[in-house]
């Protein structure tokens, strides 16, 4: 964005923030209804609340984690800080990684690099971003035949409104929306350090305020991670819940407050550990209980 800016003759050292102010002040005080803004920045860890701190007009703080940083952008670690300030806003990534984007296309692609697929679009609400957003390469330029493609997409936009990512978005708002929404926190209690046998890939875990259940997000298939389950009161039972297949399935767990370990079922890439208080007889989070493929 800045570069073009710079092509388009402007000086880089151009403060825009009044103007964004002007805008926004207007449509607030034209409208006769409220209003939810937000403002999309260029990608990094410079968010909203760093370039338009203490902007009263702005609704919700936003950021971009983006396409070209690699697979595992700690997109987790900006949300917490944004959550963290106040006065509090909801926070939310803007543009994460888009299906079949290319990874790190600039300022030249390397096709070794490959495409973010579906498993890197499931990614970070468990850090108390308050949704997620979704964006396929093909479909944001309605990629076809009649033209040039932009970053080498792979496929037309008509396609592409069928990958596997645009309908996995359901899953997530079922599972997330399969437990009461409000008053859930991030719980970094339930994962202590060194709970993991591989730090690069990190758990996340939330639960409910009043401790009645809780989602432990692993990154990868057979990944053994040390988890306290005291967080949540017990008798307690688990799902395994499968964002490919928006499936789950029941699974077994000690009556104990003592640390084991867990893995998640094989195959599965990012797969969800929803711990129940018993007492409070939650629904599947999946759309049908059954077999994890």
């Amino acid at each position: 964005m800045l570069e073009a800016g710079e092509r388009a003759g402007f000086e880089l050292t151009i403060d825009w923030r009044p103007i964004w102010k002007s805008f926004a002040n207007e449509i607030l005080s034209t409208s006769e209804k409220p209003c939810l803004i937000l403002y999309h920045p260029q990608g990094g860890e410079d968010s909203t609340s760093v370039l338009l701190r203490d902007s009263e007009w702005l609704s919700v703080n936003g950021m971009q984690s983006g396409h070209g940083s690699g697979h595992d952008v700690p997109v987790w670690e900006w949300v917490r800080r944004d959550v963290a300030l106040l006065p509090p806003k909801p926070t939310l990534d803007l543009e994460p990684n888009y299906e079949d984007h290319l990874v790190n296309p600039w300022p030249q692609w390397n096709p070794t690099n490959g495409f973010f697929r579906d498993d890197d679009v499931r990614r970070a609400v468990f850090a108390g971003a308050c949704g997620t957003t979704y964006g396929h390469h093909a479909v944001w330029q309605f990629a076809s035949v009649r033209g040039p493609v932009i970053n080498h997409a792979d496929m037309g936009w008509r396609l592409a409104m069928q990958r596997p990512a645009a309908r996995q978005m359901s899953y997530l708002r079922q599972l997330m929306l399969s437990r009461p929404f409000f008053g859930r926190v991030e719980a970094p209690e339930m994962l202590p350090a060194g709970s993991s046998d591989d730090p690069s890939r990190q758990a996340i875990a939330t639960r409910s305020e009043d401790r009645s259940y809780a989602f432990i997000f692993f990154p990868q298939a057979r990944q053994r991670i040390e988890i306290d389950f005291a967080a949540v009161r017990g008798p307690r039972r688990a799902w395994w819940f499968d964002p490919q297949a928006g499936m789950a399935e029941k699974t077994a767990l000690p009556n104990t407050k003592t640390l084991i370990l867990m893995t998640a079922p094989n195959g599965v890439a990012d797969a969800v550990l929803v711990v129940d208080c018993v007492d409070r007889n939650f629904p599947s989070p999946g759309l049908l209980q059954g077999r994890m493929s």
